[in-house]
């Protein structure tokens, strides 16, 4: 079970959270340093901990005032992701992976 609470998913793994939380303060701190609000958020549906880590970038980046544009893909059907990887680049400067 994972619950997205003040921008940090709380699961059963300690590290894994710290780890998300982390990567969200650099992405707020680089996001808001450079005045960027224009990102993208590319989440494979098919992978557990990347929707976890997207799930939680998105609501904390959210509550930083930054509204990402999300891409959701199927990673082990979608082998080739030029088009998701073009969209994104049409609609930010940013793009998270």
């Amino acid at each position: 079970m994972v619950v997205v609470s003040t921008g940090c998913a709380i699961a059963v793994d300690h590290a894994f959270n710290c780890i998300v939380c982390l990567m969200l303060q650099v992405f707020n701190s680089v996001f808001t340093r450079f005045n960027w609000s224009d990102v993208s958020l590319i989440m494979d549906r098919d992978d557990v901990h990347g929707n976890i880590v997207g799930e939680t970038l998105d609501v904390g980046l959210q509550k930083g005032g930054i509204f990402p544009h999300v891409i959701k893909y199927y990673g082990d059907v979608e082998k080739d992701v030029t088009h998701i990887l073009q969209e994104a680049s049409q609609k930010s400067r940013g793009t998270c992976i």
